[in-house]
């Protein structure tokens, strides 16, 4: 069992946390020894939140809404909320019990479907069911929140919907810029020596947004510095809306580079591949339509296009690496990633189907533990 991870002003999330703690089993908890008791308060305390809770569309991801819950934990601790109100934020993140929360909507109905169960109020998804979270607070020997007015208001200021999609975003991105540049050298040698392999514009896009994420994860959200219009930010007087833009155009341009080294591959490659053209060519088309609104839209909005390039890149990457490995050239000793590739993938016979591969594919990409994350 990993050591649990004490969350507090001042040992705040940061990126490389929130990587470990994802990847692994530890708890999140607080020192809250000093926790108000609970007191009665009138049902209209929760309307500011019945109110914002108006979410549509396709429900978020369960891995992103427990993102989300140790995000605002940490957001709430930090503008004082009370301890109970944060300690309830992290059992649910401890236990999986992830509120269901819509993508539609914008960072307070985000914030309002996510706080609602601690009222006991909505519905959670639990162990893979859907059920109201009246049942599951039972479950656990759990009594809803009664805070006050002021309290409730207080969840949904911060920016916990759209920072968890950036966070997110950011995390998967670094790791398919990894992954890219053992894709590119290795085509780079196989293809042709004008194909650009580098993607050090990519490597600076992740710089620039780590920067304003890790000031994002310290700063204390307060109503007089959120902004709900049209382009949101996750932390004033940073510009986060740009920063998520830029992260979707360098996903755009990783996407592209693969490729285009894939295409430069298939020119050479047995009759077996060249059906891969096609779905190539209809995630570059996608990537284009996604990208181009670059400058457009919510950053709630940029970060979800965002989410849609990054598995159109892990599908492209995965499609290149299935070329590079049915290369007759041998691999590199020193390229564990591509030699565990090509242990774990199929070498594709005539007049295969191909789609299970290029799936498969796709899924090493994106599960792949690099060496210095393994544990």
């Amino acid at each position: 069992m990993a050591a649990d991870f004490l969350l507090s002003p001042t040992t705040p999330l940061t990126l490389p946390t929130l990587r470990t703690l994802l990847a692994g089993n530890a708890r999140v908890v607080t020192a809250d020894t000093n926790a108000p008791a609970a007191t009665t308060t009138p049902v209209a305390s929760v309307a500011p939140l019945l109110a914002a809770a108006c979410g549509v569309g396709a429900e978020v991801p369960r891995e992103l809404v427990r993102l989300m819950l140790v995000l605002q934990a940490g957001q709430q601790q930090r503008c004082g909320a009370s301890a109970a109100t944060v300690r309830r934020l992290l059992d649910f993140y401890n236990r999986e019990v992830l509120p269901v929360v819509y993508q539609q909507g914008g960072n307070q109905v985000g914030l309002a479907h996510l706080s609602l169960p601690l009222f006991g109020l909505g519905e959670v998804n639990y162990q893979g069911y859907r059920l109201q979270t009246r049942d599951v607070l039972e479950l656990f020997g759990w009594a809803p929140l009664q805070l006050a007015d002021a309290d409730a208001s207080a969840l949904l200021v911060g920016s916990g919907f759209t920072l968890a999609y950036a966070v997110q975003a950011w995390l998967r991105a670094e790791h398919l810029v990894w992954v890219a540049d053992n894709l590119g050298s290795l085509s780079q040698g196989n293809a042709d020596p004008a194909l650009p392999s580098s993607h050090a514009a990519c490597h600076a896009a992740l710089v620039y947004v780590q920067q304003l994420l890790e000031e994002a994860l310290t700063v204390a959200p307060t109503p007089a510095n959120q902004q709900l219009a049209t382009k949101e930010s996750l932390a004033p007087p940073t510009d986060a809306w740009l920063a998520l833009g830029t992260l979707l155009l360098a996903v755009a341009e990783l996407g592209s580079r693969s490729a285009w080294r894939t295409e430069l591959l298939l020119r050479n490659a047995a009759p077996t591949l060249t059906g891969l053209r096609h779905p190539v060519g209809s995630l570059v088309y996608q990537n284009t339509q996604l990208s181009g609104g670059a400058s457009a839209g919510t950053a709630a909005e940029i970060a979800i296009n965002t989410h849609q390039l990054l598995d159109n890149a892990e599908q492209l990457l995965g499609i290149e690496l299935l070329v590079i490995l049915q290369q007759p050239t041998q691999l590199p000793a020193t390229a564990p990633f591509l030699a565990d590739a090509r242990e774990q993938l199929p070498v594709l016979a005539e007049h295969q189907l191909l789609y299970p591969a290029v799936h498969a594919a796709a899924q090493f990409v994106h599960r792949y533990i690099r060496p210095e994350q393994a544990m």
